[in-house]
């Protein structure tokens, strides 16, 4: 691509697979409703200024987490209904990260103090997981949706005060 006036890109709904490579150009990538599993920089020399990716249901699990650590500038990433097995805590490497949306996915397990380390998180969706045990959140975190989970207690450690859970 040689447009660099290009900054939103919709590929949703077609039948692409496979790795999908990101122009660093582009501000929002919506590649919603195909089978992608992992994600390149077209130039990985340089920064990427993407800020939105919404790629729900595709089949990203946390396998291919590292290529996600190359968007640092991304602040909003939706990733529901792909193929995630347990939380990809690594994704705290996104600093700039306020919205996350893992729903819908077989996600199983805990969460860990990894979860204090998403500083500017202000919304998840972890609804319809399986995820289990304390239930660990970002210290910033505004909107909080964990239905139809199996978490046992709230940790002691969560010291949120304009949290709404819903």
């Amino acid at each position: 691509m040689t447009n660099s006036s290009l900054t939103v890109l919709d590929l949703s709904n077609n039948n692409m697979e496979g790795k999908i490579y990101i122009p660093n150009i582009l501000k929002t990538l919506i590649i919603s409703n195909n089978k992608f599993n992992s994600v390149e920089l077209v130039d990985n020399e340089n920064e990427s200024y993407l800020e939105n990716f919404e790629a729900d249901h595709n089949n990203f699990n946390e396998n291919e987490v590292n290529g996600f650590l190359q968007l640092q500038q991304l602040r909003i990433m939706r990733l529901s209904y792909n193929k995630f097995t347990k939380f990809p805590h690594e994704l705290k490497q996104l600093k700039q990260l306020t919205t996350l949306y893992l729903n819908d996915n077989k996600m199983t397990g805990y969460l860990t103090s990894d979860m204090l380390k998403f500083e500017n998180l202000n919304s998840l969706a972890l609804w319809n997981n399986e995820l289990e045990g304390d239930l660990i959140i970002p210290p910033n975190l505004i909107e909080l949706d964990i239905d139809n989970n199996y978490f046992s207690s709230y940790s002691s450690h969560n010291n949120n005060k304009k949290l709404i859970i819903i």
